[in-house]
C-alpha cells in the first residue's frame, strides 16, 4: 500500500484545470475551488441587492486564483457540502430575499484562499550579497558589491551571521536519534528536533489549533511560510509556538533508543515578520519569521536549531540539488481524503524537480520563479495539506571522519503550496530559502 505522507500545503492554489484542488472556506470548512455558478451561497451574495461591505470582503478573500481569462466567471473556494453540478440552474430566491431558508455563509474571513489581484506587489528584497569574504565555490552566484554602502551592508550582514546564526557544530544536531532512513513513515522522537508547530487561538472559542509548521533557526526565531502569518484568518490569532513535539496525542514523548522522555514546550509569540513582497495570489515570496517572547532552551536533545543554507559562510561545498533527494517532515494528512493529520511526526524522501520541468507542470496555472523550488511528484509519495511552513531538508556533507562522511541537514525549502490530491504526478512547490538569506539576516535581532 502506498503511504502518502502529507506535510503541508495548507493553501493550495485553486486552478480551473483537470486537477481539482482543495482549500479552506468560511467556518474553516474544507472546500474546493469552483466556478461561482456552482456555489449557491456565494452566488446569492453576488445577486443580492442587500450585500454588505463585509460580504464583499469575505468573497474577495475566498476568491481562488483562476488560470483562465480574468473576464471569465470567478472561481471561489466553496464548501464541499455546498457545491452543485455544472448544470445547476441558480434560483436566487432560494438563498436570499424573502426566503426563510437563507444559506448565505457567515461573514468569516480565511487565509487559506487567495484574494484576486491584477498586479503583483513590487518586491523590496535586497539583491543577493556576498556576505562571506572568501572566494565562492563552483555554482555560487556572486552579485558585485559596487559601492561603499554595499560593502558596509555586507559587513553588517556577516556580523549578524557570526552572532545570530548557530555555528555548524551546533545546528541540525540530532544526537542519538538514529539515521534518517525515510520513505514515508513515522519518525523517531528527536529525529528532527528543529520542528515547530504554530498555535492559533480561536477568538471565538479560545481553543488553540495547530495549522502550520516551522523551523527553529536560532534561540528566538522560527522560519515559516508567509501565508501562515499574513492574512491567515481574522478569527484566529497566532499566539504561541510548540517545540519538541513528536506524538500530538501524548503528553510525554519517549525515545526508547535513548531511554529519555520529554514534554513539548510552548513559547509565546512576540512579533511576526512577513516578507514585504509576499503575494497572496501566486504565493511568490512565501516566507516569514516569528520572533518568540523569550529564548529557547537548547539544553535538551529534543529541541535544537536547524542549519540554513549558508554554505559559503560555513565553508561547505554547495550541493547539486538535482543529484540528491530531499526530505519533508510534518504532521500533515497521510491521505488526501482525510481532514485530520497524523498524530506522529512523519517524513518522506522526495526528488528535486528541475525548474524547467516544474514550470511546464504548472503551465497555464501559476508562474514558477527561480526563487521557488519544486520537489516530489512521485506516485504515492508527496506532500499534502497540513503543515504549511514546514521544512524541505537535504543532508549535505560538511567533512569527513576518516573515510566516513559527516553530514548535516540543511533547510533548502519552505512548504508553500501544491495539489491536495497527492501522488498524482504534480510536485509540491517550496520557497527557496537560499534566495532569502540576506533578508533573514537583516530581519534578525539579538
Amino acid at each position: 500500500m502506498n503511504l502518502i505522507v502529507s506535510l503541508g500545503i495548507f493553501l493550495p492554489l485553486c486552478f480551473s484545470s483537470v486537477y481539482t484542488l482543495q482549500c479552506r472556506s468560511y467556518g474553516r470548512q474544507v472546500g474546493e475551488c469552483v466556478d461561482i455558478s456552482r456555489c449557491p451561497p456565494f452566488l446569492a451574495i453576488i445577486l443580492s441587492e442587500e450585500k454588505t461591505k463585509e460580504d464583499l470582503q469575505m468573497l474577495q478573500k475566498l476568491t481562488c486564483l483562476s488560470a483562465s481569462d480574468p473576464d471569465k466567471e470567478p472561481v471561489v473556494c466553496c464548501p464541499l457540502t455546498e457545491i452543485v453540478s455544472k448544470n445547476y440552474i441558480p434560483n436566487p430566491q432560494a438563498h436570499f430575499g424573502n426566503s426563510a431558508t437563507t444559506r448565505s455563509p457567515p461573514t468569516v474571513s480565511t487565509a487559506r484562499t487567495f484574494t484576486r489581484a491584477t498586479k503583483e506587489p513590487t518586491s523590496t528584497e535586497t539583491p543577493r550579497l556576498t556576505v562571506y569574504p572568501s572566494n565562492p565555490g563552483q555554482g555560487h552566484r556572486v552579485v558585485p558589491v559596487p559601492d561603499k554602502t554595499k560593502i558596509e551592508e555586507a559587513q553588517v550582514l556577516y556580523q549578524k551571521f557570526q552572532t545570530l546564526i548557530p555555528s555548524l557544530d551546533s545546528c541540525s544536531r540530532n544526537d542519538g536519534a538514529g539515521d534518517r532512513i525515510v520513505g514515508g513513515n513515522d519518525t523517531l522522537h528527536g529525529m528532527y528536533p528543529w520542528m515547530a508547530r504554530l498555535g492559533y487561538k480561536s477568538l471565538k472559542t479560545g481553543r488553540v489549533e495547530y495549522y502550520c509548521g516551522g523551523v527553529i533557526i536560532n534561540s528566538r526565531y522560527i522560519l515559516t511560510a508567509g501565508h501562515c502569518t499574513h492574512g491567515y484568518d481574522d478569527s484566529f490569532a497566532l499566539v504561541h509556538v510548540r517545540l519538541g513535539e513528536h506524538n500530538t496525542k501524548q503528553l510525554q514523548d519517549c525515545n526508547e533508543n535513548l531511554q529519555k522522555c520529554s514534554t513539548p514546550e510552548d513559547i509565546q509569540v512576540e512579533k511576526v515578520i512577513t516578507y514585504p513582497g509576499y503575494n497572496t495570489v501566486n504565493k511568490h515570496n512565501d516566507i516569514a519569521l516569528v520572533r518568540l517572547a523569550r529564548d529557547i532552551n537548547f539544553n535538551t536533545l529534543f529541541i535544537k536549531p536547524m542549519c540554513l543554507p549558508f554554505y559559503k559562510e560555513y565553508g561547505v561545498s554547495e550541493p547539486n540539488l538535482l543529484e540528491l533527494k530531499a526530505v519533508v517532515a510534518g504532521w500533515g494528512r497521510t491521505n488526501w481524503t482525510r481532514n485530520e493529520g497524523s498524530a506522529v511526526l512523519q517524513q518522506v524522501r522526495l526528488p528535486i524537480v528541475p525548474t524547467q520541468k516544474c514550470i511546464a507542470d504548472f503551465r497555464n496555472r501559476i508562474n514558477i520563479t527561480p526563487k521557488q523550488l519544486c520537489a516530489g511528484g512521485e506516485a504515492g509519495k508527496d506532500s499534502c495539506g497540513g503543515d504549511s511552513g514546514g521544512p524541505l531538508m537535504m543532508d549535505v556533507e560538511i567533512g569527513k571522519n576518516g573515510i566516513f562522511p559527516i553530514k548535516r541537514s540543511f533547510q533548502i525549502g519552505i512548504v508553500s503550496f501544491g495539489p491536495v490530491k497527492c501522488g498524482i504526478g504534480i510536485p509540491g512547490v517550496y520557497t527557496r530559502v537560499s534566495e532569502y538569506l540576506p533578508w533573514i539576516l537583516k530581519s534578525l535581532e539579538p
